[in-house]
């Protein structure tokens, strides 16, 4: 499963979880404020401070996201073909 990053907008906490794509977090576990959470592209950010070329981000973050997607496709095609 990917892993996501998430920034509160009312107490500007930062933390990443573990989820699957079609899942969306809404609510900050730090100060419970409902609706604040904001998702941070949080592979870019990273490798932005190695300070990598953006092409490079770029390439990569397109090779990671068609990942996610295959392996989405996948579950979910399981999940619709269950006897």
């Amino acid at each position: 499963m990917p892993r996501y990053a998430y920034r509160c907008k009312q107490c500007d906490h930062s933390f990443e979880i573990v989820h699957s794509m079609s899942e969306k977090k809404k609510d900050c576990p730090s100060c419970s404020a409902n609706e604040s959470l904001v998702r941070v592209p949080n592979l870019v950010t990273r490798k932005i401070a190695q300070k990598t070329k953006a092409g490079d981000v770029v390439k990569e973050f397109i090779k990671d996201a068609k990942q996610e997607v295959r392996e989405e496709k996948e579950r979910m095609q399981k999940e619709e073909y269950k006897p």
